[in-house]
Order: structure tokens, then C-alpha cells, then sequence
């Protein structure tokens, strides 16, 4: 099933303006402002660092935030009621 090279135009974008994160996985607290510089002038950025830096984390964050679920955490109401994340789009 091939789309339409206009339907992907007419869909509204959500960009993600800053995450903020409050004890998720080891991250205590947490704030990434894609507003502010290196960010704010890149179109595209890349997520890198060590094994344990908290890149997987930081998409968790994002599902958090928008879905109020993700897999690692699936007991977030129960177990990690204290995890919390909030993006801010436009």
C-alpha cells in the first residue's frame, strides 16, 4: 500500500519543545530545553552517550509523558507512582 505524497503534507506536526523529567529510572530530576542552544538551531540531533547514561530513559520519558505508559514501567500507577515526565509540544 503506497501513500499519497500529499497526505503526509496535510498532517498537523508535533514538535517537542522541552521534556521535563522527575524520578524516572536513576534520574532524579531532570529538564532538556530543545528551545534553548545547542538545540534550538538543529533540525536533527542524534542520542548518544554510554551504556547506563540514560538514553533509553529519556525515551521513556517522552512515551510517559504522551502515553502515560511504557513498557519498562508497566506498573507506573502502582509501582513508580512517584515517575513522572512532562513534555511541552507545539
Amino acid at each position: 500500500m503506497s501513500r499519497s505524497p500529499t497526505a503526509s503534507k496535510t498532517r498537523p506536526k508535533m514538535k517537542i519543545e522541552k521534556i521535563s523529567l522527575q524520578n524516572i529510572a536513576s534520574i532524579e530530576e531532570a529538564e532538556i530545553d530543545f528551545r534553548r542552544q545547542p538545540l534550538a538551531d538543529e533540525a536533527l540531533f542524534l542520542i548518544c552517550g554510554e551504556t547506563g547514561s540514560g538514553k533509553s530513559t529519556l525515551l521513556s520519558a517522552i512515551c510517559i509523558a504522551l502515553y502515560k505508559a511504557v513498557p519498562q514501567f508497566e506498573d507506573l500507577e502502582t509501582g513508580c507512582s512517584a515517575a513522572r515526565s512532562r513534555c511541552r509540544c507545539r
